[in-house]
């Protein structure tokens, strides 16, 4: 039987695995040159992820900003300093 610490551990785990996720896309979506390239990883979020995830993906990487510091987040000390 899982306690809640095995629960909360695979929580955290699923959490850090989906920013890392959605980093690494939109490093990829910021990468993208030009309309063609664009397209084409629409299409491939479209057909790998949810349709939630799907437009939150083209939300955020149509927003430079944000983009930009979801990017830049450390990961490995977020929940830390969200604590503070």
């Amino acid at each position: 039987m899982a306690t809640g610490s095995d629960t909360e551990m695979r929580w955290q785990t699923e959490l850090y695995a989906s920013r890392k996720r959605l980093q690494w896309e939109l490093k990829r979506a910021l990468s993208c040159t030009n309309v063609k390239s664009k397209r084409a990883l629409a299409k491939e979020w479209q057909e790998t992820y949810s349709e939630y995830f799907y437009r939150e993906l083209i939300s955020c990487a149509r927003n430079k900003k944000v983009a930009g510091d979801i990017i830049a987040w450390d990961l490995d000390s977020f929940d830390k300093k969200k604590a503070r």
